[in-house]
């Protein structure tokens, strides 16, 4: 009887009483039970008289819809279709062509710097094909005055690598001793907005920057995006380094040490609070070589918006441009203290500002020189010395065969432009007022119209 059923009073006397009130010989009794995915049935046959289990049964039947409907007479809700997964991201191609060729695949840059670690082989050249974006620790290519060559390429268009913590505890990439780094067209490097390091530092080996990108890192450390030291060598290219930061020196590119060549791309839109917003040269050995590209648009609080020499540090430019960079001093180049020197031989410095003294050049400090053979200063702005400012016992010549350095008698555009003296100004009073042309020699160790003075 369902009532008995439903009632609760299931069990085997209650089952044998019930069975002697209808006068039946035998009475049946079961139970369900739910397991989640089944269901368990339970049968047992109870004789009325002897309370003797005659006979019993077990059997599972499956939850599924249509036993939900047997029970309540419902039928269930369709389970919610399956998220769609993404498909899982190939891994980064080492291809190490010293050995024949052969594809080691890892999970990501950590492991194939690992791999690299236990696998690299002197002479060796390994390209590293990234197909995603990725977050990444600190890492170092070293690999015990080995020389090997690794290739950071992009595969399917940009992609970009950045730091895996908000404070890291060292660069993004440091390239050792015998090593040489090289990031090809679509890598981007993407830095941090406060408390980072340089994306790389050149300690004793070398990078070549072929193309992609340095951007958006700011740091407490020199170099915003890159530091060279310990006899590293820096080869640029092409690509791009921009929107850098350092609260110390060298907003773009910082040299200790080592040297950086650039043979073409763009350092624009770094900052410095210290010293120079592109590029900062420093200390005897340390050597900057300009061969092309163009340095723009950067800000230094203090001296060097472009470029800064400072310490035995030299820079020579062959070629390319400096322009639209600001600095309190030198607002395209600075040049100060012991033994730094600039030697202009190509390119063009236009269009900086410096708010207190040379809107070009700033040489200051004794031992430290500018030697103009070659190409054009114009269109720069300062307090003192539009074009070129001589400060402190401080050295700058120009040979009487090129270069020109434009004065308030040039056309508007080309004139640089100071409340004392637009071509040139030198602190003991000697001045050029009027473009020092290609036929005109200058000479700070010499007085008068000897030294091409006005």
């Amino acid at each position: 009887d369902m009532r008995y059923q439903l009632s609760g009073d299931v069990s085997d006397e209650s089952a044998q009483a019930l069975g002697r009130q209808v006068g039946a010989e035998a009475i049946m009794s079961g139970s369900l039970t739910n397991l989640g995915a089944a269901y368990r049935f339970r049968i047992k046959v109870i004789n009325v008289e002897t309370a003797a289990i005659e006979a019993q049964f077990a059997f599972t039947v499956q939850n599924d819809a249509q036993t939900a409907y047997l029970l309540t007479g419902k039928m269930p809700e369709p389970a919610p279709a399956p998220t769609p997964q993404p498909a899982p991201k190939p891994a980064p191609v080492v291809t190490p062509a010293s050995s024949g060729g052969m594809t080691q695949a890892a999970s990501g840059l950590k492991s194939t710097a690992d791999w690299l670690a236990a696998n690299a082989k002197a002479g060796g050249n390994y390209v590293i094909t990234l197909d995603w974006n990725e977050q990444a620790p600190p890492l170092r290519f070293s690999y015990n005055n080995q020389n090997v060559t690794i290739t950071l390429k992009a595969a399917g268009g940009q992609r970009e690598v950045t730091f895996d913590t908000a404070a890291p505890s060292a660069p993004l990439f440091t390239v050792g001793a015998g090593v040489t780094l090289i990031i090809e067209e679509n890598v981007v490097l993407k830095g941090l907005p406060e408390k980072s390091k340089p994306l790389v530092s050149v300690d004793g080996g070398a990078f070549t920057l072929n193309g992609g990108t340095l951007k958006d890192n700011k740091t407490s450390d020199n170099g915003g995006a890159v530091l060279v030291a310990g006899g590293g060598a820096f080869t640029m290219q092409g690509g791009a380094i921009t929107g850098n930061t350092s609260n110390k020196w060298g907003g773009g590119v910082f040299v200790t040490g080592g040297t950086f060549t650039m043979n073409s791309g763009a350092i624009s839109g770094n900052t410095a609070s210290s010293g120079d917003g592109g590029v900062f040269v420093t200390f005897s050995g340390s050597a900057f070589t300009m061969k092309g590209g163009t340095i723009s648009s950067n800000t230094s609080s203090s001296g060097g918006g472009g470029v800064s020499v400072s310490t035995s540090g030299t820079f020579t430019m062959h070629n390319g441009a400096i322009s639209g960079n600001t600095a309190s001093s030198g607002g395209g180049v600075f040049v100060t203290f012991s033994g730094s020197g600039f030697t202009m031989q190509g390119g063009s410095i236009s269009g900086n500002t410096a708010d207190n003294d040379g809107g070009g050049v700033s040489v200051a400090f004794s031992d430290s020189g500018f030697t103009m053979q070659g190409g054009a200063i114009s269109g720069n702005t300062a307090g003192s010395g539009g074009g070129v400012s001589v400060f402190f016992s401080s050295a700058f010549t120009k040979s009487g065969a090129d270069g020109v350095i434009y004065g308030s008698d040039a056309p508007a555009g080309q004139a640089n432009k100071a409340a004392r003296a637009a071509a040139v100004y030198v602190d003991d009073g000697r001045k050029r007022e009027t473009t020092a042309r290609t036929s005109t020699a200058l000479d700070t160790q010499k007085s008068g119209p000897s030294g091409g003075w006005e």
